[in-house]
């Protein structure tokens, strides 16, 4: 993780917050779909990390955003 990578990842602290390391983002999608986390932040934006992950949680009736606000 880059420097400027833990400073958006800081940024995204809030009161009862528990931030964890992650092991798969594919099954950190499976989980906020489950409704086991209610979100999930990631320093890297690589697609094949994320598209069908993406697809799950919206599926599910979720959201995503970038930290700009874009989907």
């Amino acid at each position: 993780t880059t420097d400027e990578q833990k400073r958006a990842l800081l940024g995204l602290r809030a009161d009862g917050v528990a931030p964890r390391p992650c092991g798969s983002a594919g099954l950190e999608y499976l989980a906020v779909a489950r409704g086991e986390l209610d979100a999930t932040a990631f320093s890297w934006e690589l697609a094949w990390d994320h598209a069908a992950g993406l697809l799950l949680v919206e599926e599910a009736g979720g959201a995503h955003l970038t930290r700009a606000g874009r989907p």
